[in-house]
């Protein structure tokens, strides 16, 4: 049981009417064991996978990027760890898989809810003890990780631990009906969700607690970055708010091949301290002529970043240039309408020959 399949089909508007039809397209399709008839060559033995636990998920972005997360053991320790896989064309063709989870133990039931574009959260449960989920008693707490790129080549992620203590010792059992006696106490119940402020919200399954019975545990997201660009409610965590709050060139004008510094001065106006950013700088509204490196900030600093623009491909006449901050949407922030700058203007001479 390798493989991960997703199916596409058209969606419907009218009550009762079924969607589709479907088209089953290959996630993921996963290494099978080397025969032992004949055997295979010294060192080249594959080593299987199963891929049919409880449960894999998918969600679609609001760029249309098709998610798939799903949880696959490695045959050669029994450990399992949780996978990701992203289709930037409706579900035809998926990149990966990747794995997001990581330790010596084994991860388990994973959950996905995408947000804007290449904004994904996911859930699953993680235990660092080593041994078969299905059978031993292991620690178990729920963990969030977050992709602000999962529609790249190479998404990153971010991993952090959700709950504030063991949310469950014993197993994890996948193996559905064949699972024995008192293995499935978790009863499948995980899921997140991103709220209309962009932040993830977690419901589990909460056993750990040996002086309360078994009960449904809520957590919020309450720092981070948001899943949502544009949030249409404001979010009651602190953020950041990135500003051009100045504009200046060194020249007004300058012949055609020179290279002109323009200096962006960048503030962080909001209520929290701003991770490291960019700064793009961009041609007469269309082109941008370059991206720079912009450090961290605590709340109500600024600092200053420079573009040496070079103009030597520039048509002679006059141009506007305009910054803008956090350039490539890296930090979330509390007003995401704000980060481009007023334009200035720069007139380009020709160059004269005899």
């Amino acid at each position: 049981m390798p493989d991960v399949w997703a199916a596409a089909g058209a969606g419907t508007t009218g009550a009762g009417n079924p969607p589709g039809p479907f088209t089953d397209y290959p996630v993921f399709k996963g290494v099978i064991d080397s025969p032992t008839t004949p055997a295979p060559p010294a060192g080249s033995t594959t080593y299987g996978t199963n891929a049919a636990n409880d449960f894999p998920g998918g969600d679609v972005d609001s760029a249309g990027n098709v998610y798939a997360v799903w949880a696959m053991n490695n045959a050669r320790t029994n450990q399992y760890a949780v996978w990701f896989a992203a289709s930037h064309d409706g579900g035809k063709n998926f990149y990966g898989p990747f794995q997001v989870s990581s330790g010596p133990g084994s991860a388990q039931m994973p959950w996905i809810a995408a947000g804007d574009n290449g904004r994904v959260d996911i859930v699953f449960y993680q235990s660092n003890d080593l041994g078969d989920p299905n059978t031993s008693n292991l620690r178990w707490n729920v963990i969030f990780a977050q992709s602000l790129n999962g529609n790249a080549r190479e998404p990153v992620f971010t991993v952090s631990q959700a709950s504030d203590h063991i949310t469950h010792f014993g197993p994890i059992c996948n193996l559905g009906l064949l699972c024995s006696s008192g293995t499935r106490v978790l009863l499948d119940f995980f899921e997140v969700a991103i709220g209309p402020d962009g932040l993830a919200n977690i419901a589990y399954a909460d056993t750990g607690n040996a002086n309360s019975p078994s009960h449904v545990t809520y957590a919020r997201q309450t720092s981070g970055p948001l899943a949502l660009n544009n949030p249409v409610i404001r979010t009651c965590v602190p953020l950041p708010d990135l500003i051009v709050s100045n504009l200046t060139a060194s020249n007004s004008q300058a012949p055609q091949g020179s290279k002109i510094p323009i200096t962006a001065t960048i503030k962080n106006q909001g209520e929290a301290n701003a991770g490291a950013s960019s700064t793009t700088f961009v041609l007469d509204g269309k082109t941008t002529i370059g991206t720079v490196p912009t450090s961290a900030l605590a709340v109500g600093a600024s600092t200053s970043v420079v573009l040496n623009w070079d103009t030597a491909n520039v048509k002679k006449g006059n141009h506007t240039i305009t910054a803008a901050a956090d350039g490539q949407n890296q930090v979330a922030e509390s007003n995401e309408n704000n980060n481009t700058s007023s334009s200035i203007s720069i007139f380009i001479q020709g160059n004269k020959t005899r």
